[in-house]
């Protein structure tokens, strides 16, 4: 199973109340610049993901999912870049009424 495949569980997970992606870019000390880390979070900062006797004290999106998102229309980054090189992408209003409809049936 690839990691788009599992694009609805992250879809899920994102569209519950008050929860955004946090896109923070990182570089090494050599000034290179490192992948994208992009978190799930909620109004209180991180989420603690727990499932059968496993926790994860965060719950990462792959870049690939991301893509997916922004490709679709499926967010929008809420704001500009902070000065710590930080983004916050949200739901578009259509996906929400979309995730609203799949959690009703």
């Amino acid at each position: 199973m690839s990691l788009l495949s599992a694009w609805p569980d992250y879809f899920h997970q994102l569209a519950r109340r008050d929860r955004y992606l946090l896109v923070e870019q990182r570089f090494y000390a050599s000034g290179l610049r490192k992948p994208d880390l992009i978190t799930i979070r909620e109004a209180g900062g991180d989420i603690t993901i727990q499932s059968e006797g496993y926790s994860s004290p965060r719950l990462e999106l792959p870049a690939e999912v991301f893509t997916y998102f922004v490709q679709n229309q499926m967010i929008y980054q809420d704001g500009p870049e902070d000065n710590e090189h930080r983004s916050i992408f949200r739901l578009t209003s259509d996906a929400l009424q979309i995730a609203h409809e799949l959690a009703t049936r």
